[in-house]
């Protein structure tokens, strides 16, 4: 599976919290064909979500190109 969380902290004032997750999750060409991958990323995603909360989730998603989703 090429989705992967990075727990991490950050001092800067920036940020909502010290604490966050960092999901990044792989969409292009190589996985986006793989039977099962999309449900999967999914689930993996859900659980972080549960783990470090909606507030301390920063996704990465790529394709083509990198997209952050950061939570509001």
């Amino acid at each position: 599976m090429a989705s992967r969380a990075l727990a991490c902290s950050s001092s800067s004032s920036s940020f909502p919290t010290s604490d966050v997750a960092v999901f990044a999750a792989d969409f292009s060409a190589s996985t986006r064909c793989k039977k099962d991958y999309s449900a999967g990323v999914g689930s993996h995603f859900d659980s972080y979500v549960t783990q470090f909360g909606a507030g301390k989730v920063i996704a990465l998603r790529w394709d083509s190109r990198v997209h952050l989703f950061w939570p509001t």
